[in-house]
């Protein structure tokens, strides 16, 4: 392969580079095609339509001064990493897909053939989604070689590294692409944070509200002032006759949102697993997401708010918006519950032995037989978060173990009468005496139920 860059920032500065059409005009290094190699890679019929499209060669995209079109990218001995042409399509990319007169341009059709039939690439890896080969006019189901996808990706094996959060796009580079869809974990995620001065006004807000300093118009001009010079008006604009105190409770929560807002701040590294911290968020919102009555935040919220004044996590979080004090702190007792739940029963962080985890069908004689005492249940079907959170599916009735859970003690039944596919959780394993034990207790508590 050659002298490899010693690091990815080095290589990312050489591909960046050699893919700069503007940095390589002038350039004898520059990868191009000629006129010449362009009418032997490309078919008379493909080079009329794409002349009728694009003018004659080599095109307005990317032209190089010798006449030849350039295609930019970097040589490592036998392999080549290149970067796909932009598509030449003002406006909607997906033109590309429902306009059938439309066909790629010159530097686009040679770049791909240039791969397969001057390189002689024995494989072709996309990497990321997603690209806009497979998005080219054609039929979209059993393609042809007038189909622009098949002319350009036909001739050598694809494979192309895609994330698993999209089955839907990818099944379309599956289908019209040929690829062998090599799937990965999506990028790690993490809070957003505050930023800039953006911190300096929570800490204005934080004094004010545990100091309760209603009254003190030096710290009321103080927090407008702040929120005038972040242009926060308009995001969070003060009620006419509103009371200050209010107006501050609702800063406060728009702030904590705004602090936790998810980005991907970082990109997904093959082969290594995101860090705990990441993890913990990722899973978190994820089931917080689960429907309304049914997400993670809306069943803690059953055992926090006993007098049932919420309908579910979503009705807290608007009345919480709206500068509501018991509201503000419910939802941040159910966010920290959250959080903690996951880090314990996803992750098994720092639990202390004891405890096991055991599918079972959730029936009411359960509860009113005590059974939860040394039992931690899921509830089935629609009600089935992960982890120390038991509920009767019949009655309703809940009960929360944060601290009980070591071992998934698996109940091959309600597997497959339910369809449950659960992964044994993190944690330290328990002797097999115990564990027979736990699982005769399985299997009789499923057969009673």
């Amino acid at each position: 392969m050659g002298n490899l860059p010693q690091t990815p920032e080095a290589l990312f500065e050489a591909l960046d580079i050699a893919t700069d059409h503007q940095k390589m005009f002038n350039s004898k290094e520059a990868l191009r095609v000629s006129r010449e190699e362009f009418e032997r890679l490309a078919s008379r019929r493909e080079q009329e339509k794409i002349e009728k499209r694009w003018g004659n060669f080599a095109g307005e995209i990317v032209p190089m001064p010798d006449g030849s079109v350039f295609i930019g990218g970097i040589r490592f001995g036998n392999v080549f990493i290149g970067v796909q042409p932009r598509i030449g399509v003002q406006g909607d990319p997906m033109r590309l897909l429902f306009d059938k007169q439309n066909t790629p341009h010159h530097q686009y059709l040679a770049f791909y053939r240039w791969i397969s039939r001057t390189f002689n690439a024995d494989a072709l890896i996309h990497v990321g989604m997603h690209g806009s080969v497979e998005w080219m006019p054609g039929l979209q189901l059993g393609m042809n070689r007038k189909c622009w996808s098949d002319a350009l990706l036909g001739e050598v094996p694809h494979l192309y590294i895609y994330p698993v959060n999209n089955p839907s796009e990818s099944s379309i580079a599956k289908r019209r692409g040929y690829a062998t869809m090599v799937s990965h974990s999506i990028p790690p995620l993490s809070r957003s944070g505050l930023y800039k001065e953006l911190p300096a006004l929570r800490d204005m807000i934080n004094d004010y509200r545990e100091r309760n300093l209603k009254g003190d118009l030096n710290t009321e001009e103080a927090i407008m002032q702040k929120v005038e010079v972040l242009s926060l008006n308009d995001d969070v604009p003060r009620k006419d006759g509103e009371a200050f105190s209010d107006y501050v409770s609702r800063l406060y929560v728009y702030l904590n949102e705004l602090e936790s807002r998810l980005i991907t701040n970082s990109l997904h590294i093959f082969g290594q697993a995101a860090p705990i911290e990441t993890q913990i968020i990722t899973v978190t919102e994820s089931l917080k997401a689960q429907g309304l009555e049914n997400a993670l935040p809306s069943l803690l919220l059953k055992a926090f708010d006993h007098s049932n004044t919420f309908k579910h996590y979503a009705h807290l979080a608007s009345v919480a918006r709206k500068g509501e004090e018991r509201a503000i702190s419910l939802r941040e007792k159910i966010d920290d519950a959250c959080k903690t739940f996951v880090e314990h029963a996803v992750f098994g962080c720092h639990l202390p032995l004891g405890g096991t985890l055991i599918v079972i069908h959730v029936d009411h004689r359960l509860v009113e037989g005590g059974l939860l005492e040394d039992l931690i249940i899921l509830g089935v079907g629609r009600l089935q978060p992960l982890g120390a959170l038991a509920i009767d599916i019949k009655t309703g009735g809940h009960q929360i173990f944060g601290d009980k859970i070591r071992l998934i003690v698996f109940d091959f039944d309600s597997a497959l009468r339910h369809q449950l596919n659960l992964a044994q959780l993190p944690g330290n394993q328990r002797n097999q005496k115990q564990q027979g034990k736990q699982q005769g207790l399985s299997a009789h508590t499923e057969a009673s139920g």
